[in-house]
């Protein structure tokens, strides 16, 4: 995965959760700044860091999926 292609799956990450970069930065790396300074390349990642962020990202997918499909589920 590429730098730009990582930044374009945090972008959508975090329109579809509403996740503010600020929270997701502390949620995944302790740092509320990490995201905001990415999406604005004034940092580069390494591929463990790209993997925490994917690890995470699937995580709150499958949940959130879940947690859709028991709420929509008809009784």
């Amino acid at each position: 995965m590429t730098i730009d292609e990582f930044r374009e799956m945090i972008e959508a990450f975090l329109e579809r959760s509403n996740f503010a970069p600020s929270s997701l930065g502390r949620l995944v790396m302790s740092d509320p700044r990490f995201v905001g300074d990415l999406l604005q390349r004034r940092r580069d990642v390494r591929t463990q860091t790209i993997e925490k962020f994917k690890n995470f990202i699937d995580q709150w997918d499958a949940e959130n999926a879940r947690a859709t499909t028991t709420e929509t589920r008809p009784e």
